[in-house]
Order: C-alpha cells, then sequence, then structure tokens
C-alpha cells in the first residue's frame, strides 16, 4: 500500500511539473522592437489585414459615402515593410478584359506578393477573380463558372482556387441560402463542391441573405487552405487541392467576448487575432494574439502585448521567426507600422 502511495505521489509530481513546463512555454511577451511611419493607410481600414513573405502590407480602405455614390471601389494600397506606398491596385483595372461594376467583397495575397481581388459582378450571379502580380501589375480577371454570393477567397500553389460564400437554393419571394464552398480551376471551371457540415456561423440562413458567414476567413498555405468558420468555438476546415476536407480542427477562444479578425497560416501553425471591444481601460479594443497547432488545433503560445501603448493596435503581418509588424498609431493619430519581437 505504502510503495502504492509513494507512485502516485510521484506520479502527480511529474504530472505537476508538466503542466507548468506548458504554462512557461505557453505565454510569451512582445515588446516593441522599433517603428514607421505610415500616413499613406490611411484612418480606416477593413480587417483582415494581409501581407507577402516580403513584408508588403496590403490594405483595404472601407466605403466612403462618396464611394457607394459614385458605384466606385477603393483601390487596395501595397505599404512596404518602412511604411511607404508602393502601389494602389484598383478594380478598375479589370475593365481592359470587359469586367466593369465589380464590387470587391475580399481579397487574398500569396507569399509572393501576387493579389487575388474576389469581387461580384453586376447583372451576373458568377463572381470574379481579379489578379495582380507582384510588381502591382494587372494580370488578367477569370469568372468563376457557378452562382454564388462570394465571401473567402484562397487560392493554392498550382493557381486553383478554393472560393467560399453562399448560394440562393430557393427562390423569392421566400427565398432560402446555403453556404457554397467549392474547388474552381485556374480558368475558373467548376471542379467540385465541399461539404463541410454546419457549424454555429452558417445556421438559421432562411430568411434572408446571410451576414454571419462574411465573418469567416480563409488562408493559404499552398498545399491546404485553411477554412475558419466562427461559432461557439473557432473551426477550422483543412483542405487539400484536391477538395478533400483532411481535418477538422476546434480552437479555444483566449477570452470570454472574442471575436477572430485576423488569421495567417504559416508552416505547421496558425496565428488567429481575435479582438474584444471596449476592453482596454481606455475604452479602446483589445487585441489577443494565439498560435496554434495546425496539425491538431492545439493552443501553443498566447503573445501578450508589452507596456507600448503602440502595440494595442492590429497585426499586420507575422515573419513566422518571432517577429510582427501591427498597424497602430501615434499620439498625433497617424497611423505607424510597429515593429515588435518576443522578449
Amino acid at each position: 500500500m505504502r510503495r502504492c502511495i509513494v507512485i502516485w505521489i510521484s506520479i502527480w509530481i511529474s504530472v505537476v511539473a508538466a503542466l507548468a513546463t506548458v504554462q512557461d512555454a505557453f505565454a510569451q511577451t512582445l515588446a516593441m522592437t522599433g517603428s514607421a511611419l505610415a500616413p499613406d493607410i490611411g484612418f480606416s481600414f477593413v480587417t483582415p489585414l494581409r501581407c507577402d513573405s516580403h513584408g508588403n502590407i496590403f490594405v483595404r480602405p472601407p466605403l466612403t459615402l462618396g464611394d457607394k455614390n459614385s458605384r466606385s471601389q477603393p483601390p487596395i494600397r501595397k505599404v512596404s515593410a518602412d511604411g511607404k506606398l508602393t502601389a494602389t491596385l484598383d478594380l478598375s483595372a479589370a475593365a481592359a478584359d470587359g469586367f466593369v461594376a465589380l464590387s470587391l467583397k475580399t481579397f487574398s495575397v500569396s507569399p509572393d506578393g501576387t493579389l487575388y481581388l474576389f469581387a461580384s459582378a453586376k447583372g451576373s450571379h458568377k463572381p470574379a477573380v481579379v489578379t495582380f502580380d507582384s510588381g502591382g501589375h494587372y494580370s488578367g480577371s477569370t469568372i468563376l463558372n457557378a452562382e454564388f454570393e462570394p465571401q473567402q477567397l484562397a487560392v493554392f500553389s498550382d493557381g486553383t482556387f478554393l472560393a467560399a460564400g453562399v448560394a440562393l437554393v430557393k427562390a423569392p419571394p421566400d427565398p432560402e441560402f446555403a453556404p457554397y464552398l467549392a474547388l474552381f480551376d485556374r480558368a475558373g471551371r467548376l471542379v467540385k463542391t465541399i461539404d463541410t457540415g454546419t457549424t454555429d456561423s452558417s445556421r438559421g440562413l432562411g430568411s434572408a441573405m446571410p451576414r454571419a458567414l462574411t465573418l469567416d476567413m480563409a488562408a493559404s498555405d499552398g498545399s491546404y487552405v485553411y477554412l475558419l468558420r466562427q461559432g461557439a468555438a473557432p473551426t477550422v476546415f483543412v483542405i487539400s487541392n484536391a477538395g478533400v476536407v483532411d481535418r477538422t480542427l476546434t480552437l479555444s477562444y483566449p477570452n470570454r467576448g472574442a471575436h477572430v479578425t485576423g488569421f495567417w497560416v504559416g508552416g505547421a501553425n496558425l496565428l488567429v487575432e481575435f479582438s474584444r471591444q471596449n476592453a482596454m481601460p481606455n475604452g479602446n479594443t483589445a487585441y489577443d494574439l494565439v498560435l496554434y497547432g495546425s496539425q491538431t488545433g492545439d493552443r501553443l503560445i498566447e503573445y501578450t502585448k508589452g507596456p507600448d501603448s503602440e502595440l494595442q493596435g492590429t497585426l499586420a503581418c507575422p515573419d513566422w521567426q518571432g517577429n510582427f509588424t501591427f498597424l497602430s498609431t501615434n499620439l498625433e493619430g497617424t497611423p505607424v507600422l510597429v515593429k515588435a519581437a518576443v522578449r
């Protein structure tokens, strides 16, 4: 009996020690390492921000009242790692191929800096993908051969598109919609539709055009696309370029009241930014940054920000080497790119 007690005590000490080790590895603090003014970014933008492997950041300005009245779309702004505006990428360039009156829904950036704008076209229920090369030059448009409302886009390294949105499954006067997810080849031909089942964010789509799914996000590592859907817990569908759901991951929220505002994929990890409105002492939005394993969805690291006030901005670009770029504002209200690293 005494030997059993000793064994159990030994096991308990080992478990406690292991948990302590995990806890030590779980929290890492970020400290500011530099900054660069970036006034050309503008004073408002739509999250999430995107970046390429060179640290260039792609920013989508919001629609203004003037834009809505003129039916125009503000161009995507490409900003270098040192805060300089290097290109403006405008949907209107697609007019060269006869694509006009496009409305931007989302965009995707490949590691080499190729930009894909996912848009709906006036008078058509088939969405378009408008492409700009890494130099910022218009390189063509592709119509996806299916009718649906576009909401998310990710691109495999072979140029195959994974597109998500909602499709009309019952016509008015009592319309019904359903989540739509499909694989398209480089020419826009439908390869296959993909069924991921129902999550919290895709329920109750019968009465009106659903907007909850616009909160979903997609990112690609070239070989797989990771489609994140929000709900009681964020769910990530890992999809191959054959259109097969390889695995499904359930992520844990870091805090109550948080929702996803940014999602990046790199190597064997997923990096997720969560926001909590009015959570800061001054009433500002608080951001939480969490690293998860891409195989299991386990939470690996929760990054906390040091006392630097400028680190309270939103994440613009991780380099996957322990360095991060945030978009914030200085005391004068000017946009600034803030560099940070693990302390």
